[in-house]
C-alpha cells in the first residue's frame, strides 16, 4: 500500500511541474520594433510595435516614454496588445530638427507591461528629424500640340522629390483646364487622379524618386490658334502642396478653318478681330472679298502705335494683317 502511494504521489508531482514547466515556456512574451525610424515635421509616420507568446486571456500595455516633446510627438501615451491582436502602431510626428544633435531628445524607449506579470525586455528607437518633404511637378512638354482635325492629346506629368528617406504617400491630383480664361468640364480624359495604374500615387523613394502620371485627353475641336491652359494642384499625406501648368496649342491638322464677317453696307468703320492663325495673312488674301475698302488701321503691339493701310498705295506701313 506504502508503494502504491509514493507512486501515486510521485506521478502527481511530475504532472504539476510539467504543468508550470509548460507554462513558463508558453508565456515567455518577447516585443519587437524598429531599433532606428524617420519623423518628418508636420507630418505623421506610423511605427509599428508587435509582441509574441503573450498567451490567452493576457495583454501587453506599451507606454512610450524619454523623448522631447520638442523634437517628437505621438499620438498616445499608451497603447494595449493582445494574442488575437498582437500589432499596433503609434504615430509619431516630427517637431523640430533642432534636437538633432540631441540623441537622447529623439529617443523613444518603449516599456512593455504583461498583465500576467510576465517580464519583458524594454526596446528604443531612435529618430531622425527630418523637413517635410516637397514635390516638383513638372509636364514632360512645357508646351503641347494639337490639331484642329485630330484632337487626341497624351499630356504626361513627372513627380519629383529630393527626399531620400520618406516616401510621399496618397497624391492627389486636381485638374483644371480652360480655354481663353473659360473652364472646360465636357473633356473626356481630364479626371481628378488618386491612383495610377490600379494603385495609389505614391513616390517610394526606395525605387525612384520620381513617379509618371499621364492623361489621354480627346480635346473637343477649336480654331488653329487657341490656346488651352492646363493646370494641375498637388496634395499629399505627408509633402508640401504645390502646383503645375502646361499650355496646348492648337495648330492647322490639315483641315481649314473659316471665318466669315459680315458687314454692313453703309460707308463707315468697322471693328474686325481676327482670332485664329493664318496660312495667308496678306491683306489681298484676306479681304479678297471686300473690294469696296481702302483704308485698313491695326494696332501693333510691339511699337504700342497704329499702322495704316491705304488700298492702291505703294507705301504702307504693313502688307500683312496681325491675329488678334
Amino acid at each position: 500500500m506504502t508503494g502504491n502511494k509514493m507512486k501515486k504521489t510521485i506521478i502527481l508531482l511530475l504532472s504539476v511541474f510539467s504543468i508550470l514547466l509548460f507554462s513558463g515556456i508558453a508565456y515567455a512574451t518577447s516585443c519587437s520594433v524598429a531599433a532606428s525610424d524617420t519623423a518628418v515635421i508636420g507630418a505623421d509616420e506610423d511605427i509599428s510595435l508587435t509582441c509574441s507568446e503573450i498567451g490567452s486571456g493576457n495583454t501587453v500595455t506599451i507606454e512610450p516614454s524619454g523623448f522631447s516633446t520638442q523634437c517628437i510627438t505621438l499620438d498616445s501615451a499608451s497603447k494595449q496588445v493582445s494574442t488575437s491582436s498582437p500589432t499596433t502602431t503609434f504615430s509619431v510626428t516630427g517637431v523640430s530638427m533642432s534636437c538633432s544633435l540631441s540623441v537622447s531628445d529623439r529617443t523613444v524607449d518603449w516599456t512593455f507591461t504583461h498583465s500576467g506579470g510576465n517580464s519583458i525586455a524594454s526596446k528604443s528607437t531612435v529618430y531622425n528629424v527630418v523637413p517635410m518633404p516637397s514635390i516638383t511637378p513638372s509636364f514632360d512638354e512645357p508646351v503641347y500640340s494639337a490639331s484642329n482635325d485630330s484632337s487626341n492629346v497624351t499630356v504626361t506629368l513627372a513627380l519629383t522629390t529630393s527626399q531620400s528617406e520618406v516616401d510621399i504617400r496618397n497624391i492627389e491630383l486636381l485638374l483644371t483646364t480652360s480655354f481663353n480664361g473659360t473652364e472646360l468640364e465636357n473633356i473626356a480624359g481630364l479626371e481628378n487622379k488618386t491612383q495610377e495604374n490600379g494603385t495609389s500615387i505614391t513616390i517610394d523613394v526606395s525605387e525612384s524618386t520620381t513617379q509618371y502620371v499621364t492623361w489621354n485627353l480627346e480635346l473637343p475641336p477649336l480654331p488653329p490658334g487657341s490656346t488651352y491652359d492646363f493646370n494641375v494642384s498637388l496634395t499629399s499625406d505627408n509633402a508640401n502642396p504645390t502646383m503645375a501648368t502646361a499650355l496646348i496649342n492648337v495648330s492647322s491638322g490639315g483641315g481649314e478653318t473659316t471665318i466669315e464677317y459680315t458687314y454692313g453696307t453703309a460707308e463707315s468703320w468697322y471693328l474686325i478681330s481676327i482670332p485664329v492663325g493664318l496660312d495667308d495673312s496678306s491683306v489681298s488674301s484676306v479681304f479678297s472679298d471686300m473690294n469696296d475698302f481702302y483704308e485698313l488701321w491695326q494696332w501693333d503691339a510691339d511699337s504700342q502705335s497704329w499702322e495704316g493701310y491705304f488700298k492702291g498705295f505703294p507705301g504702307n506701313d504693313f502688307s500683312n494683317v496681325n491675329a488678334s
